[in-house]
């Protein structure tokens, strides 16, 4: 379809792909369509507009006051849509955009710039000005759900673009910059779930055809710009043999688990062969990296090899081994207390272990390991050994006197005390 850019034509050509969207969708699986369901508002006046720039001292990028003017005033559109402007996430008085204050979310933006703005808002009577300067240029049109939401910027490097922010501000929640301008994200938005791509990430990957992101693979890039172009494959459903090839030649043992899990999902018996290399000593770390993408028909085959590296000292997630154990049907308590209850290994990874084994039949056989851990300086695992324990009927003196110790120790805090009257009123009924 020809037509001149933000012509009424170009409109019209973008509410045909919102309507071919809903086709292509109809059941609304898509996540975040059952909330938007591909309905346009009402369009706004210029008028309208203009006097939300006037007051929020803004001067809208020209894509999205078209979109606002000729499209829709909010909306079907990426996750749960966009907002309309008349409903604006902004405070009270907010000015959107301050002259002379540049604006924070940037290309130039540094790591090291990031963790100081984070480090600063610790600082409460500080929070409010920082925020104010973090936020310069900024217009939420939309959020992915959680704490997750869509930044359309209004000054700065990316003005005109989206980027994606997680408001938990934490120092590795870095914002997420994706380049794209807003007709061309929300245009390709809908042209993703035409194709039926999967599109969970939308804006995350590379938009690139699987000849495009083959062509652009360099051994001169760097491991961020390898990365980056693999990861643009999860978006296909199925891939091509010269795609199979491809991942299959790649010998930077750095991509082993993203280019084995394409393969897994891919073609899974090429992609077994490869795992089943890495698992075998080639590449432990990535092995266990991958190993989401083993089918639950397949996990118990590679039980043993998971026991064996969630004790050896290499390099493997020991957290990705213990999710995996969690779907093995031959899972047993006796396999993995001992790691739980050794004090060298990670804490959350232990507790991770221990909810785990919550499940296997043999778990009471060890009844003086979980007393162990509910004597233990983790609050953690002291609480969720507790929670093993609380509504069995164990006739156990050992374990009425650990209860009473817990109770002291544990006096005031709610949520233990809570667990532990259930534990020790149980007891009650055995001893």
């Amino acid at each position: 379809m020809e037509f001149d850019y933000l012509s009424d034509e170009h409109a019209e050509y973008i509410r045909d792909l919102v309507k071919k969207a809903a086709i292509a969708d109809k059941n609304c699986e898509v996540f975040g369509a059952s909330k938007h369901k591909y309905q346009l508002n009402q369009v706004l006046s210029e008028k309208e507009v203009r006097q939300f720039e006037k007051e929020y001292h803004v001067k809208l990028p020209e894509e999205y006051v078209f979109f606002l003017t000729k499209v829709g005033n909010g909306g079907a559109g990426p996750y749960y849509g966009i907002y309309s402007l008349n409903i604006p996430k902004l405070r009270t008085g907010q000015v959107i955009c301050r002259e002379g204050v540049p604006a924070f979310f940037d290309k130039n933006l540094t790591k090291e710039a990031w963790d100081e703005m984070m480090e600063k808002m610790e600082d409460d009577e500080k929070y409010d000005a920082l925020e104010a300067d973090m936020l310069e240029g900024v217009l939420v049109i939309g959020t992915q759900g959680c704490t997750y939401d869509m930044l359309l910027m209004c000054k700065g490097s990316e003005q005109g673009k989206l980027v994606y922010i997680d408001w938990n501000l934490e120092p590795e929640l870095y914002p997420y910059l994706t380049g794209m301008t807003f007709l061309d994200w929300y245009e390709s938005y809908f042209k993703e779930i035409i194709a039926g791509h999967k599109i969970h990430w939308y804006g995350y990957y590379s938009l690139k055809s699987e000849e495009e992101l083959r062509s652009s693979y360099s051994e001169d890039l760097s491991l961020e710009e390898k990365a980056e172009i693999l990861k643009g494959f999860c978006k296909f459903r199925k891939a091509q043999e010269e795609t199979l090839d491809f991942l299959e030649q790649i010998k930077d043992d750095r991509l082993d688990a993203i280019r084995t899990e394409l393969l897994l999902r891919f073609d899974f018996e090429r992609g077994q062969a490869v795992f089943e290399l890495l698992l075998s000593g080639k590449n432990t770390w990535a092995a266990t990296e991958c190993a989401r993408s083993i089918p639950d028909s397949q996990t118990d085959k590679y039980y043993k090899r998971m026991i064996e590296l969630l004790y050896e000292k290499n390099e493997c997630s020991k957290s990705s081994i213990v999710f995996y154990l969690n779907r093995c049907t031959c899972l047993k308590a006796s396999d993995v207390i001992n790691f739980i209850v050794d004090e060298s290994q990670e804490e959350s990874v232990r507790k991770n272990a221990l909810w785990v084994i919550s499940r296997c039949q043999d778990k009471l056989d060890f009844l003086e390991e979980l007393m162990q851990l509910m004597r233990g300086e983790s609050y953690k695992l002291a609480l969720e050994a507790l929670q093993i324990v609380m509504r069995k009927k164990i006739k156990s003196q050992k374990l009425l006197d650990t209860y009473t110790w817990m109770a002291e120790k544990y006096q005031n805090d709610s949520i233990m005390m809570s667990n532990l009257k259930v534990g020790m009123d149980t007891m009650k009924t055995v001893l």
